[in-house]
C-alpha cells in the first residue's frame, strides 16, 4: 500500500446520517461527508487489518511512483467538512471509531454456509 497518497476516509454510516440531517432540517446543497482523519493509504489498510486481527506486517509499504500508474493520483485530498458540521450538525466518525463500528455489525451478519 502507498505511503504518499493521504485520504480523508468516509464512513458509509456518516454518508446516511448526513442524508437523514439534510432531509430532516429540510437543507439542499453541497456537502462534504467525511472522516476527519488524514492518514495515509498504507496506514488505513494497517487499520483494516488490525481491526480484524490480521497480519499488519504482510502489507508492504510502496510509493505511488512504483505502481506505474497511467493516471496520476493526487498525494492528498479529502472534504472540508465544517459546512456539514455547521449547517447539519453533522459529527463524524473517526478512522478506527468506524472501523469498529463496522466490525461489530458484521458480527451480527450471518454468513452464509460454505
Amino acid at each position: 500500500m502507498v505511503v504518499d497518497q493521504f485520504r480523508l476516509p468516509s464512513f458509509v454510516v456518516n454518508l446516511a446520517e448526513a442524508c437523514i440531517l439534510c432531509v430532516e432540517k429540510n437543507v439542499g446543497g453541497v456537502f462534504h461527508i467525511s472522516s476527519e482523519d488524514y492518514l495515509d493509504m498504507h496506514s488505513f489498510a494497517c487499520e483494516i487489518a488490525s481491526t480484524w486481527e490480521l497480519d499488519t506486517s504482510l502489507i508492504e509499504k510502496i510509493s505511488t511512483d512504483s505502481l506505474g500508474q497511467p493516471a496520476k493520483r493526487p498525494p492528498r485530498t479529502g472534504f472540508e467538512v465544517d459546512k456539514a458540521k455547521r449547517e447539519l450538525g453533522f459529527r463524524p466518525v473517526g478512522i478506527k471509531e468506524g472501523l469498529q463500528i463496522l466490525a461489530a455489525r458484521m458480527k451480527g451478519v450471518s454468513q452464509p454456509n460454505k
